[in-house]
């Protein structure tokens, strides 16, 4: 590839990095707009405008391009704000969020097109990730056949944009977006006369509207509800999808608000408009979340950290809107309970998911208290300041059994600690937010009745107090629990249980 004007730009400042950015999507009817910037750290044989190479070759390119860059950076906007800037502004939005992810701050800008980024833009989302330095810009027609770092970042913004449009072909396969990407072709434009537009489509656009008329925008008058798995603490576990559903939603709803908005800054992501939805509102806010959808509104749904509604409030919306005859859908990903599951090395099926334990003594011990006989693992959250407590009461009420305390999943100080629930004392004091692990009774199989009982009488008989009688006795059988135990002792208390022994109950 000829690099000449390359050469003349770091000419002009021989000491900066330099960065190509070029964009993919602009023309489209549908789907997100994606830009890419690249810094290249050597030369890439082969490089070329993506649209010249075959999908082989742009595929292995691109690998060995995000391979072996120095960095590189990806933005998109959605269809939904693409309808709100129009397309133009769009583009400089997704370029600019493209440049901010870039990990080393690059000193000129070598934009393909007609125009550089205009520096509102730069300001917004490039200047406080990097020191607030402004970088050089030059404007390249065609830049990505004569600038490397350029036809780079287009090569990477074509395939990153085509895997997209393939997974949204999953979600509407009518339209073929696997075979055009949203383009306007001859296979697309008769679905739209045929179906009208998904919510992908960008209604602004006067091939989508005018030519299908006013019947194609009544076809999008049906919200949309989204589920997204957002990160329990590490970025890199944002998937690309859920990166393109937040972004083309025309709302949030998520459980705080300044913890998405730092998420969505954090990924390059930009939106307007976010609403609080936690456990204590819930209810006064389906009615708003209501009239979003009955406007054709698509409305995405967020927790703190993993999948929302796995102890995280959305229950009655998602049951509401299926009522209403709203499309749900889901972007699965991140789950603390599963993920603890998953490292802690306990037989992970069957399993039971308590959620957040409650505080009282007495709610615990209902709650652990069907699950003393039953084989089956089970995961909850728990406060680290109440973790000894809850873990006693377990231990008391559900045997000798494997426990795994996981603490700061996926982040730098992730740390899973194994032992039994008899050994809760040698638990050392934990900080951040833990996800508790505990195994199925041991496997050996349950002492029968009689022996149990014959165990209570002869502790009965040497005159121990019953709390110390159901602990000795509960450590010398197998599967049972500290409830039934002091039932069997009370009885044993009123008479003997059975005729002349201790087999059977009386008649």
């Amino acid at each position: 590839m000829a690099s000449t004007k390359r050469q003349l730009l770091l000419y002009e400042r021989p000491a900066a990095v330099l960065a190509g950015i070029d964009e993919v999507g602009r023309g489209a009817l549908a789907g997100p707009v994606v830009s890419c910037a690249v810094i290249l750290a050597s030369p890439i044989p082969g490089l070329a405008d993506s649209k010249t190479l075959s999908c082989d070759v742009r595929e292995r390119l691109a690998a060995q391009i995000r391979k072996e860059a120095l960095a590189y950076g990806i933005g998109l906007v959605g269809q939904r704000m693409i309808d709100k800037i129009n397309i133009l502004q769009a583009t400089f939005m997704a370029m600019a969020i493209a440049v901010s992810r870039l990990r080393v701050t690059p000193g000129i800008l070598a934009v393909d097109g007609r125009f550089t980024i205009p520096e509102r833009y730069i300001r917004r989302f490039f200047c406080h990730r990097h020191g607030g330095m402004e970088p050089a810009q030059k404007a390249y027609i065609r830049g990505d056949a004569s600038v490397p770092e350029i036809a780079a970042a287009s090569i990477v913004a074509k395939t990153y944009r085509d895997a997209l449009m393939r997974g949204f072909a999953e979600r509407w396969p009518d339209y073929g977006f696997e075979r055009h990407v949203g383009y306007g072709t001859a296979y697309h434009r008769e679905a739209l006369a045929r179906l009208g537009p998904c919510p992908l489509h960008r209604l602004s656009f006067r091939s989508v509207v005018c030519e299908w008329g006013e019947r194609s925008r009544s076809a999008m008058e049906r919200g949309h509800l989204w589920l997204v798995a957002t990160p329990l603490g590490n970025l890199g576990d944002f998937s690309e999808r859920a990166r393109a559903v937040l972004s083309s939603a025309d709302c949030i709803l998520a459980e705080d608000t300044r913890r998405t908005l730092q998420l969505l800054r954090l990924a390059g992501l930009q939106h307007s408009q976010v609403i609080s939805f936690h456990d204590h509102n819930e209810e006064d806010k389906l009615s708003q979340v209501f009239s979003l959808l009955q406007e054709g509104k698509t409305v995405a749904l967020v927790s703190d950290a993993g999948t929302p509604l796995i102890a995280d409030p959305g229950y009655r919306l998602v049951r509401a809107c299926r009522k209403m005859g709203f499309p749900v859908s889901i972007v699965p990903g991140p789950s603390a309970p599963l993920a603890a599951l998953a490292i802690s090395g306990i037989p992970p099926i069957p399993f039971t998911f308590l959620g957040f334990l409650p505080r009282s003594e007495s709610d615990l011990r209902k709650l652990f208290a069907p699950y003393a006989s039953l084989v089956t693992t089970l995961v909850f959250f728990e406060r680290a300041d109440r973790l000894r407590t809850s873990l006693g009461l377990a231990s008391e009420i559900l045997g000798p059994r494997e426990v795994a305390v996981c603490r700061e999943l996926t982040k730098t100080h992730e740390e899973v600690l194994s032992l039994s629930l008899s050994a809760i004392g040698e638990l050392p004091l934990l900080l951040g937010e833990i996800t508790v692990v505990i195994g199925p009774p041991v496997t050996r199989e349950r002492t029968e009745r009689a022996k149990v009982i014959a165990a209570l009488a002869d502790a009965l008989a040497k005159g121990a107090p019953a709390r110390q009688i159901v602990k000795e006795v509960r450590e010398s059988v197998v599967g049972w629990g500290s409830k039934e135990l002091y039932a069997l002792l009370e009885t044993q208390k009123r008479g003997p249980l059975g005729g002349s022994g201790y087999g059977e109950e009386k008649r």
